[in-house]
């Protein structure tokens, strides 16, 4: 399986000093509070087996790559310059599957 899309990201938290020792937050970007998005395009792979141990049972495995690669950041209209991402990400999975039915 193979996908590909768009991805929008989004950090309500806010970011700024922190009132109690008047620094920057950490892993904070900047110190203008508020909501901060960005976006771009991703794509993934899923590839897999699945195994039948009976008629109604069977066990399936397997595996998931994921890149993206996103803008800048975007804040009340404007870019943050140098904010931009590139990424990936993998994951296995595993379970099984029962089948219930006449």
């Amino acid at each position: 399986q193979v996908r590909a899309g768009w991805s929008r990201f989004s950090d309500d938290e806010g970011c700024g000093p922190d009132p109690a020792v008047l620094e920057q937050v950490p892993g904070c970007l900047t110190f203008l509070p508020g909501t901060r998005t960005r976006s771009g395009p991703a794509v993934g792979a899923l590839v897999g087996v699945e195994i039948p141990l009976s008629p109604r049972l069977s066990f399936d495995v397997g595996g998931q790559f994921a890149w993206f690669n996103l803008g800048d950041y975007e804040f009340e209209g404007r870019s943050l310059p140098d904010t931009d991402a590139t990424g990936s990400a993998f994951a296995l999975r595993g379970g099984a599957f029962l089948f219930f039915g006449p």
